[in-house]
């Protein structure tokens, strides 16, 4: 593949990695149930820009045990794109992908539908980066399961003590406003919510946002990781299912294997930009309805996997990150063990520490805790790295404080599914006894731990190209 095949397709899968998607329309029509269906499969492929998956129902309360405190971090709900220039950007690629070339009867109305979307975005300039329907409804829904959680630690009470605290982007506000908002319809009325700020804004947007704060990371890893990407992307065309030609086929004929990729990345990224949206403009609806066999999805767990890569590379455990990941989820986990032992010393009458911010903000926790392995070569660390199970939109994180029968348990719980704690003895159980959490993370350099990783000595510091400048802040924009 060509150094300038390369780089385009290197900045497209910038572009598709931190944007939303949509759908579009089909060749030969399918029943409506197996459109549906085949919808519903696409979604795990989908990244961070999954919707969330609302799970069936929330783990129980342990018998024998009564809930003392609720620590949680979520990640804002599903929202518009960033920035309206990268979805332009997408639209550019596509269209020098099309160039002249004659297109299908799907090809040209998927032009349409692109435009369709460009177009709608373009001319709802207010929406760029706020919460969609979607998001609003996520939050509501995920504050009334929150307060069934709260509820049998409110059953001798008609008062509740919680703390919020969010970073200073609108779509982390919105989406505790709505969060409370569900919180409060199922309490109901006779329960009085007293909401304190977990601590002062400004720390607790630094607490939220470590990726703002941590100059190793601009300055010196980004650059390494963009050359760990760009080698990988290399590789794509001497890995690609040749399922991507067939996919071509059936919109522009004729393309070459490398322009194939393109294509499908191109518009893959776009379908993840719908994919939060309110209203479909048909493009996801190219991979779902191209063929009636179920090869198309050898190509969306394909392209999943790609841009699952890419966001291993910039935001996971890559062996190039040098551990600043886990380093910068550590004043965030640090909080989260303060927290949690003041309510088991009951040195606080706070119940529940409920915090919004981003997945760059949550994949560094997860990290710090284990559940995202960041040790081991390359593929043993990829095996735990999964955004569309562990960062979807409105992701998040909970440790469950109980008093049992036999002493404080903490469950952990991630999408509110259990999820034991990493470690022996409590990897094989859902409750961990207190005091092996508050032993296994006890760490002395926990306070400095981010603040060494991210040191840079400015005198030996490098300056960014304007290039890397140029694609790393577009990035670093989308990835939240």
């Amino acid at each position: 593949m060509s150094a300038k095949h390369c780089s385009l397709i290197l900045v497209c899968l910038y572009c598709l990695l931190f944007t939303p998607l949509g759908s579009m329309a089909e060749e030969l029509p399918l029943k409506n149930s197996e459109h549906q269906q085949r919808n519903a499969r696409l979604q795990p492929y989908l990244g961070t820009h999954r919707t969330y998956p609302t799970p069936r129902a929330i783990p129980a309360e342990p018998a024998g045990c009564q809930l003392l405190h609720i620590n949680h971090l979520g990640r804002h709900g599903s929202r518009y794109p960033i920035e309206l220039d990268d979805v332009l950007a997408l639209v550019s690629e596509y269209e020098t992908l099309v160039g002249t070339r004659p297109l299908t009867k799907t090809g040209s109305q998927l032009r349409v539908d692109i435009h369709r979307m460009a177009d709608w975005l373009r001319n709802n300039p207010a929406r760029i980066a706020q919460l969609t329907e979607k998001g609003i409804n996520e939050e509501l829904a995920l504050g009334q399961r929150a307060a069934r959680m709260l509820r049998p630690e409110t059953r001798n009470s008609q008062q509740l003590s919680i703390a919020t605290g969010t970073s200073e982007m609108d779509r982390t506000k919105h989406s505790l406003k709505m969060f409370q908002e569900g919180l409060s319809r199922e309490l109901g009325e006779n329960m009085h919510v007293i909401i304190r700020p977990v601590m002062p804004d400004k720390k607790m947007a630094e607490l939220l946002t470590p990726f703002f704060h941590c100059p190793r990371l601009d300055r010196t890893l980004k650059p390494l990781a963009k050359s760990a990407t760009a080698e990988y992307i290399a590789n794509l065309s001497h890995s690609h299912p040749d399922i991507s030609t067939r996919f071509a086929d059936q919109l522009i004929p004729g393309l070459s294997d490398a322009k194939a990729i393109r294509l499908a990345i191109n518009l893959f990224h776009l379908c993840r930009i719908e994919n939060p949206l309110d209203q479909s403009f048909g493009i996801c609806d190219t991979f779902t309805d191209w063929t009636t066999d179920d090869s198309w999805l050898g190509l969306v767990q394909w392209l999943g996997d790609t841009a699952n890569h890419i966001y291993y590379y910039s935001m996971g455990p890559a062996v190039v990150m040098d551990d600043i990941q886990s380093s910068m989820g550590m004043p965030i986990l640090r909080h989260f063990l303060d927290t949690t032992d003041a309510a088991a010393r009951d040195e606080s009458d706070v119940r529940a520490h409920f915090r919004f911010a981003h997945d760059a903000t949550l994949s560094p926790l997860l990290q710090s805790i284990g559940i995202i392995k960041t040790r081991g070569a390359e593929d043993e660390r990829y095996l735990s790295w999964n955004t569309s199970r562990q960062l979807p939109m409105a992701a998040n994180l909970y440790w469950q404080l109980y008093e049992c029968r036999d002493g404080l348990k903490v469950r952990m719980l991630v999408n509110e599914k259990a999820e034991p704690f990493p470690f022996p003895p409590c990897s094989r159980q859902e409750l961990c006894d207190w005091r092996e959490v508050k032993q296994h993370y006890k760490h002395a350099d926990y306070q400095d731990r981010m603040k060494k990783a991210c040191f840079v000595d400015e005198l030996d510091a490098q300056p960014l190209s304007s290039s890397i400048q140029e694609i790393e802040l577009s990035a670093s924009g989308n990835m939240i």
